[in-house]
């Protein structure tokens, strides 16, 4: 009998954000094609309640301590098919399991956070240079990331692979079921802003904040769906421009498509990004969505991209897209469902399952075929 390949993954934490839930739908669609041990470098497991309980895993963490040498060990002592390692945050893992030679390693760079947001620091863009030319595949999950890839950290072609963020449009459509609005005292007839994801600096939610209220549409809210170390500064800032009656922070969401079935317009204002697993529900549900010019979120939306892409850090254009759209219902019905069509076409979730399974498999095959020579080499 064929032992089913063993997929060890480092995150840096394992918590209930983009990359991490991508991971978890992919994870469970693959079934029990792999095994997977996934290590959390934080305390937060809680993504790890969306995995479901016909695979074939195992979750823990953190190290008592972690770093280059305490990864080679681990992956010396599991001899797993692959090691794939999750941004900058697990880097040292990268190189851990690169040192130990024992099986391939996938890194995936999925975005920066608010440190890397306007420029890249350069220490980190010499050690990405060094060590992700250096093992099997670097994965990308945007086109502005894989340019960065190519140009910044100088990767070779073969050595960087691009694999578009897919949506489950069968999960994710539109609705009529807007009952999630009696939680939030919400009329029937109010135009509801939406946002979900993590409260995190990179976001910018304090400027989507203060557009909402310059914009000042009637009968409107906006709802701020997730947790994360900025809360407590986005309810004084609601307090101070008197909209904290119509800014609602909901926290934690278990059921997202029923959260954006009760929105009639989604809004992202991040300062970075590459491609929001948040917009491309939003947009597989047939919302209208604002966003910032980052990454791929104009792309995402092609020819709905039209007033509603916004230069990051631009209040004022903003604040006008927010005016805009809670204004215009025809103009939200129609944004809504080119974004639809958008999903479908071109960001479903089985495309990207397929593209990831495959990227698996060729390493799997690698480590069997190369590992004799692989495991003479070193860093």
């Amino acid at each position: 009998m064929t032992e089913t390949p063993l997929l060890l993954h480092v995150f840096p934490g394992f918590g209930p954000g983009g990359t991490q839930l991508r991971m978890v739908s992919i994870i469970n669609s693959l079934g029990r094609s792999f095994a997977h041990r996934i290590i959390s470098l934080d305390r937060n497991l809680d993504a790890a309640r969306s995995l479901s309980s016909a695979v074939d895993v195992v979750v823990e963490g953190p190290l008592e301590k972690p770093g280059p040498m305490a990864f080679r060990k681990i992956a010396a002592t599991h001899r797993p098919a692959a090691v794939l390692t999750y941004n900058w945050g697990a880097i040292e893992a990268t190189l851990g399991a690169r040192i130990a030679s024992v099986c391939p390693v996938i890194h995936n760079e999925c975005g920066f956070l608010s440190d890397e947001a306007h420029a890249l620091l350069p220490r980190r863009v010499w050690t990405r240079r060094v060590l992700l030319n250096r093992i099997f595949r670097t994965a990308v999950t945007s086109g502005t990331m894989l340019n960065v890839a190519r140009r910044e950290f100088r990767l070779a072609p073969n050595k960087v692979q691009l694999i578009r963020t897919g949506v489950d449009v069968a999960r994710f459509r539109p609705s009529t079921d807007r009952s999630a609005r009696t939680r939030w005292n919400t009329d029937a007839d109010a135009v509801l802003f939406g946002y979900l994801g993590g409260l995190r600096p990179e976001k910018n939610l304090s400027l989507l904040i203060r557009a909402f209220h310059a914009a000042a549409v009637p009968k409107s809210k906006l709802i701020l769906a997730g947790e994360g170390a900025c809360r407590a500064e986005l309810e004084h800032l609601s307090k101070d421009l008197g909209v904290n009656d119509r800014v609602i922070l909901a926290g934690h969401q278990p059921d997202p498509a029923g959260f954006l079935a009760a929105l009639d317009v989604f809004v992202m204002s991040s300062l970075t990004e590459q491609v929001s697993n948040a917009q491309l529900e939003a947009m597989a549900c047939g919302l209208p969505v604002i966003c910032t010019a980052v990454g791929d979120s104009g792309e995402l939306l092609g020819e709905a991209a039209d007033g509603c892409v916004i230069a990051s850090g631009d209040e004022t254009a903003y604040t006008s897209a927010i005016a805009r759209l809670g204004l215009d219902e025809a103009a939200r019905e129609t944004a809504g469902a080119a974004n639809r069509i958008r999903a479908v076409k071109y960001y479903s979730k089985d495309r990207m399952v397929s593209e990831y399974g495959a990227l698996f498999e060729s390493a799997v095959s690698a480590r069997h075929s190369a590992m004799p020579h692989t495991a003479r080499s070193r860093v």
